[in-house]
């Protein structure tokens, strides 16, 4: 699990939700420790408060989240780093031989995001990405991913692939025209399976029409496409 000199951190969301790094046993850290967040089919997920240098400092306090699965007598670290604050990670899924979960965190000196990813059990690895950040970048650089996450739920297939359906307010369209009743956005995307992580959100749906929005528990993925339910009871499909 990498760690980061305060000085050197500057929090953007792309970081903060690379968090887990390269992942490993806990040393010090039990089955039985720190505060169950999940708990099914002999697989538990913990958190365990951490300090990382001076304790004054803010950002020093943080939560590591570990799991335990059988098969393992030791627990695996998949996700927690200093210098963030609002951390969550919670909407989690067993799906076959994998733990997904959906983590957001904020950066003490700027910045935010919202990754999604699964982690293989027993003993890992885990694999994630970016769906949602926040954070300034240079004119020249590529923005973060903007998949409308206020609301979300997601789906993994047989061979690690995730797919996506989120909601979220669109502001874009809130600030220009304040007089309106709130719009909203919905997306579908989906994140294929890399070496070492998961891949940027390819969008396969982005509208703003509530005719067209998803059912968000109906999101599916198999080998070949993704599927889902639109609020005129439709089963769209579309190639992953």
């Amino acid at each position: 699990m990498r760690t980061f000199e305060a000085g050197s951190l500057l929090v953007g969301a792309v970081t903060v939700l690379a968090a887990a790094g390269s992942a490993h046993a806990g040393a010090g850290v039990d089955c039985r420790a720190g505060r169950t967040v999940f708990k099914r089919d002999a697989v538990r997920v913990f958190r365990v408060p951490r300090v990382y240098g001076d304790p004054r400092q803010e950002g020093s306090h943080y939560n590591e989240f570990y799991l335990c699965a059988r098969g393992s007598h030791h627990p695996y670290a998949f996700w927690g780093q200093p210098f963030v604050r609002n951390e969550s990670v919670a909407h989690y899924k067993l799906v076959g031989d994998r733990l997904g979960f959906v983590a957001s965190a904020e950066g003490v000196s700027g910045g935010a995001g919202t990754s999604v990813g699964w982690v293989q059990l027993p003993r890992g690895p885990e694999k994630e990405a970016a769906i949602w950040t926040s954070e300034e970048v240079p004119e020249e650089a590529e923005p973060g991913p903007k998949v409308p996450s206020e609301e979300l739920d997601y789906a993994i297939a047989e061979d690690g692939t995730v797919a996506v359906a989120g909601e979220a307010l669109d502001y874009a369209a809130e600030a220009e025209h304040p007089t309106t009743p709130h719009p909203h956005e919905w997306e579908i995307c989906v994140l294929l399976l890399k070496a070492h992580r998961l891949s940027s959100p390819k969008v396969l749906l982005k509208t703003t029409s509530p005719t067209e929005a998803p059912i968000l528990s109906s999101i599916a993925v198999n080998a070949s496409t993704v599927s889902w339910r639109n609020r005129t009871g439709l089963t769209v499909a579309a190639p992953r």
